[in-house]
């Protein structure tokens, strides 16, 4: 909880000491995947320098030279697969810009309020991505994700893979194809720079591969920071079920929206009925079993799984026989695709929200294909506490590109 009134002080302090500005009007440019661009205020570096202090990040401030301007952003992006939908995010441009330095795709973590979009609130990643901008004079763009800004009005798809990663490639394209475009993107193809941590960590991952997967696209990844995200869905899955004891309704609401996700995006047909034990069914019905931001918390279900879940479901996870759930859930992990550039995993090993083997099993299997992969390890680290660990790795390795 200390640690959450830190960052949430660290945002606050943020969005007062930026300043106001008077030029509302957009950068000179067109594109058919840029609908708006606003001007958001700007940070003084000498405001970035006492942000760094203040977060324990006292290494970065003889860095931080470079005013940063914000811009809210409104592209298009395909979603779902075959249809058009404008969502939002932020770019942050230095006033003085190394051209050298790639741009840095910051992905955001789990959000439970769709109110809370970085576009609109600002986050801890707009925050970090801020300093991160004026230190190393690199272009951040940080996408708020379908279900928040701009697209808020739909449903999040949480930790969904393909989404993730579209909403991150498009963002780039769409800044890369306007006009007299305010990001200048170094070499051919684009190198960039990803980062993020827990749903983040998963979307950052999610974006290497879409752009491993995409060279036509023009961009090439030069480094991927991932922490604490849930990569291997199936062992986590099946590690979650199996449990006799309360997980919290946080964590067990987590798995519900990807439960959701998988219903709404992936085509998952398993009756929650045959899911669910009847007590806790016919709670989750009558909110019309929407999972979506935490809402099952509103449902005052179970939160251990042995009791949440039909022991027919549970055996038929960990045996292998939930075919459609397992496949479902193989499909939307990450654990199964070999990186062309480098990725280094960050995690706690007391992490009770993304157990610590999603980041185990995907670096293992990464490692045995031949794939550039670190690992750092917080012992004893929790999921809110090594977050100060990845902000670190961050930094170390952006001050060693």
């Amino acid at each position: 909880m200390k640690r959450q009134l830190l960052m949430a002080s660290i945002v606050v302090l943020s969005a007062m000491m930026s300043c106001s500005e008077d030029n509302d009007s957009p950068f000179v440019g067109t594109s058919p995947m840029v609908k708006d661009i606003k001007r958001l205020p700007t940070s003084t570096a000498s405001s970035l320098q006492v942000i760094a202090s203040y977060a324990g990040m006292s290494e970065l401030s003889p860095l931080l030279t470079a005013d940063v301007e914000k811009w809210r952003v409104v592209y298009r992006m395909e979603y779902p697969a075959g249809s058009a939908t404008d969502v939002s995010g932020v770019l942050l441009k230095p006033s003085m810009v190394n051209e050298d330095f790639p741009t840095l795709v910051y992905m955001h973590a789990t959000e439970g309020n769709r109110d809370n979009a970085p576009s609109e609130q600002g986050s801890l990643e707009v925050t970090l991505g801020t300093c991160i901008a004026s230190a190393f004079r690199c272009n951040v763009l940080v996408p708020d994700y379908v279900g928040y800004g701009e697209s808020k009005s739909l449903a999040h798809p949480y930790v969904h893979g393909e989404s993730l990663a579209q909403t991150g490639l498009d963002f780039l394209l769409a800044i890369e194809n306007y006009g007299e475009s305010p990001v200048s993107f170094p070499g051919t193809p684009h190198p960039v720079l990803i980062a993020g941590y827990s749903e983040g960590g998963y979307a950052a991952l999610a974006l290497h591969r879409k752009i491993d997967q995409t060279p036509q696209s023009g961009f090439t990844v030069a480094k991927t920071i991932a922490g604490s995200g849930p990569y291997d869905l199936v062992a986590f899955s099946k590690a979650v079920v199996q449990q006799n004891t309360d997980i919290g309704s946080t964590t067990m609401g987590s798995f519900l929206w990807v439960l959701h996700t998988y219903k709404n995006d992936m085509a998952f047909k398993q009756p929650y009925s045959e899911i669910f034990t009847p007590d806790n069914d016919a709670k989750l019905k009558a909110i019309n079993y929407d999972f979506s931001y935490y809402k099952s918390k509103d449902a005052s279900i179970s939160t251990t799984p042995s009791q949440l879940f039909a022991t027919s479901f549970v055996n038929s996870v960990v045996d292998g026989t939930a075919t459609e759930f397992l496949s479902v859930s193989a499909q939307n992990s990450l654990n199964n695709f070999a990186p062309a550039d480098s990725v280094i995993f960050v995690y706690g090993d007391a992490d009770t929200w993304v157990y610590p083997l999603n980041t185990i099993n995907t670096f293992t299997a990464m490692q045995g294909k031949g794939c550039k992969v670190k690992m750092h390890c917080m012992p004893g680290g929790t999921h809110e506490t090594t977050l100060t660990l990845f902000r670190d790795v961050v930094i170390s390795s952006l001050l060693a590109q």
